[in-house]
């Protein structure tokens, strides 16, 4: 278009200033040369937005030419990743998905997903899971909850030497927070579960060696101490109570080491149901106010009464409960007090344990949950801990779907709160679940 201008501008010129121009016998010298200066100009400004609009195209396609480079490479390095990668758009359709995934599960070719319903594709895996039912209600759960976080679950594939991935599920947002899609990874750990299955199960042998002549022993010195064997003089009978104390003790680490090893192999038993939280909270401040009693320190229940209940298993939750409301009494100083509280956070229950006791240093806040993690506090440790209270608790919260954490400083007391789902019908409907079994299982993750 510029050089059909150019020409334009030239013929009207020559018309004008051509030696057959009936108008050129009555033009001077001045208005010839106004004309040359016209065409001068406009070859300039043609030939400069020519060269303009060259360049801008010829930027256009080394930009273009830059992102096929880039998709290119990711699309090289997402295939040759380790883990299956989905992503999974706001309205259900699958927007990308790499080759690990699609051999994963079967599905052959990986661009042939691309545009596929989410949900027609999970429900046709072209592999054997060890319980697709349980695989297919679990990710429609997890996909009906946009903002909903899955730390990692594993998903186990049919046969005697049985596959295991992991699963992990983070939502897509924009900078508003406003929900974009999902984003689905599944990461090979049948190695890693074989190894701490077999950890596991030598650690059950020999807490169960250990367990049995601890019965025995402890049972033996409580009939001492009782006077079956005659009585016996002051100084023994110390001895014997002394024992009896740590016998006990060991007794009650073994039974948390058999707990541990249970909930990291999914040899945990769920009962879910719809859990009446300010009932039960009640129950286990009234069983447990002798030993608060005892210690001068007040316990107080607020909040709870008027909340909805959560899906939960009723006996693993009272385990919960218990295990912070004793540390909590534990570490706050006579004349110190507990208090307990809920309040609803979506579609989560939040509980939280506070006390009056001497805080826990910030640095110590994520590793305190670690087995026998060792915390940095003013005076000496309290007796009748194990060093595993704690690390249970967050198995079991964790296999019941919900989060644990720790609020607290130097000083200033703590407050552990953990979530538990809300109880909704579907939740409810199932009876027992067992997490040993069936293709998700609980290690803290649903392990297998």
């Amino acid at each position: 278009m510029l050089l059909a201008m150019t020409v334009g501008i030239t013929v009207a010129v020559n018309e004008v200033t051509g030696p057959q121009s009936q108008t050129e016998r009555g033009l001077g010298t001045v208005e010839r040369r106004d004309w040359w200066t016209v065409l001068a100009a406009g070859s300039a400004v043609t030939v400069f937005a020519t060269g303009a609009m060259y360049s801008l195209l010829r930027s256009r396609q080394a930009a273009h030419s830059e992102l096929r480079t880039m998709d290119s490479r990711l699309r090289v390095v997402l295939d040759s990743a380790i883990e299956g990668i989905l992503l999974v758009d706001g309205y259900g359709s699958i927007v990308w998905a790499n080759q690990w995934f699609a051999d994963a599960f079967g599905y052959g070719k990986a661009e042939s997903l691309v545009g596929a319903r989410w949900e027609d594709v999970r429900r046709r895996p072209g592999v054997q899971l060890a319980d697709l039912n349980t695989y297919v209600a679990r990710l429609d759960e997890i996909t009906s909850q946009p903002f909903f976080e899955v730390p990692s679950e594993d998903v186990r594939f049919a046969g005697p030497a049985g596959r295991t991935l992991s699963m992990t599920s983070a939502p897509v947002t924009d900078r508003k927070g406003y929900s974009l899609g999902r984003l689905w990874v599944f990461r090979d750990v049948t190695a890693e579960r074989l190894a701490a299955e077999s950890q596991a199960l030598f650690i059950s042998m020999v807490s169960h060696e250990l367990r049995t002549p601890l019965t025995s022993m402890t049972g033996f010195v409580e009939l001492a101490l009782e006077g079956a064997g005659g009585q016996l003089p002051e100084g023994a009978a110390r001895l014997l109570r002394i024992a009896s104390t740590n016998g006990e003790r060991l007794s009650r680490l073994v039974s948390d080491i058999l707990e541990v090893t249970r909930i990291e192999t999914g040899h945990v038993t769920l009962e879910k149901s719809a859990v009446d939280l300010d009932g039960l909270v009640r129950d286990l401040a009234e069983s447990l106010g002798v030993e608060f009693s005892k210690k001068g320190v007040s316990l107080s229940v607020t909040g709870l009464y008027g909340l909805p209940p959560v899906c939960a298993d009723r006996q693993r939750t009272a385990q919960v409960l218990t295990n912070l409301m004793t540390n909590a009494c534990r570490y706050t100083p006579p004349g110190g007090a507990v208090t307990i509280s809920a309040h609803q956070d979506g579609a989560m229950m939040a509980v939280t344990v506070a006390d009056t006791g001497p805080g826990i240093p910030r640095e110590d806040h994520e590793r305190i949950f670690e087995k026998f993690a060792t915390i940095r506090t003013k005076g000496p440790k309290p007796p009748g801990s194990t060093g595993l209270g704690l690390a249970i608790t967050k198995g079991l919260v964790e296999l019941q779907g919900g989060k644990i954490t720790v609020s607290s400083g130097v000083g200033k007391g703590s407050e552990f709160t953990f979530t538990l789902p809300l109880a909704i019908a579907s939740d409810t409907g199932d009876g027992a679940h067992t997490s040993g079994s069936g293709v998700f299982a609980a290690g803290g993750r649903l392990a297998v």
